[in-house]
């Protein structure tokens, strides 16, 4: 683990002071894990069971609603080198909030119809289940067009332009084997490298400031979520 190694390189940079510049370099399409069914299974399921316009398609349509969310969630927790299948879907939530591929309100959404039906024993309305698939729809896209181009290199830079920071940080992702972000300081006089995995609590948050640079949306909101986990 490299949490505390990062918190290291991070002060010895000088992360906390002045204003920081966010960019990427490249992007790279992730393999994603292949599940027997996919997210676009469940997906067409629901638009049948709403095509039923009865209440039992209806509910029906949300639960596969919530299905195709969270199969597309554990597709990607697990290209990023976690293991959520036994995982509580609170956990799956937060930690895919975290790394910044979706609002946590959108996921709120969803899961309000299903606890709606599940826990209420009140039926879900019409609204709800049509609400309820085209979020999913939503999320399933926005999700896997992030991993079709993901931006597998960043950096962070401080003082001068472009090409001629001060100092700074650069952030690669590895392509093959195990999901490693590997970071590298420079003009803090020695060169540091740093290796971070799922395992480290700033890993997603440096995910999620990646995503942010290449999106050019929320990324001093990202840049001030990473500072918060060292």
């Amino acid at each position: 683990m490299g949490q505390a190694e990062f918190g290291d390189l991070c002060e010895a940079v000088g992360v906390r002071e002045g204003a920081w510049e966010v960019g990427w370099d490249g992007g790279w399409a992730l393999n994603l894990h292949h599940f027997e069914l996919l997210p676009d299974d469940f997906l067409q399921q629901a638009e049948v069971d709403l095509a039923q316009k009865t209440q039992g398609g209806d509910q029906n349509a949300i639960a596969n609603a919530k299905r195709a969310i969270f199969c597309q969630i554990d597709r990607t927790l697990v290209v990023l080198g976690y293991e959520p299948l036994r995982w509580r879907n609170d956990r799956r939530m937060e930690t895919i909030a975290a790394l910044g591929f979706v609002a946590p309100r959108i996921l709120a959404k969803v899961n309000s119809a299903r606890n709606l039906l599940e826990h209420s024993y009140r039926r879900a309305e019409r609204i709800d289940a049509e609400d309820a698939v085209d979020v999913a729809a939503l999320f399933t896209d926005s999700a896997a067009t992030a991993l079709r181009a993901f931006p597998t290199e960043f950096f962070m830079g401080f003082g001068g332009d472009e090409q001629t920071y001060e100092r700074g940080i650069r952030f690669r992702l590895s392509i093959n084997g195990p999901k490693l972000i590997r970071l590298a300081a420079f003009g803090v006089g020695d060169h540091r490298e740093v290796t971070l995995s799922a395992e480290d609590r700033s890993f997603p948050r440096v995910v999620a400031l990646g995503l942010a640079s290449y999106r050019g949306t929320r990324v001093d909101a990202a840049l001030a979520s990473l500072l918060a986990s060292l």
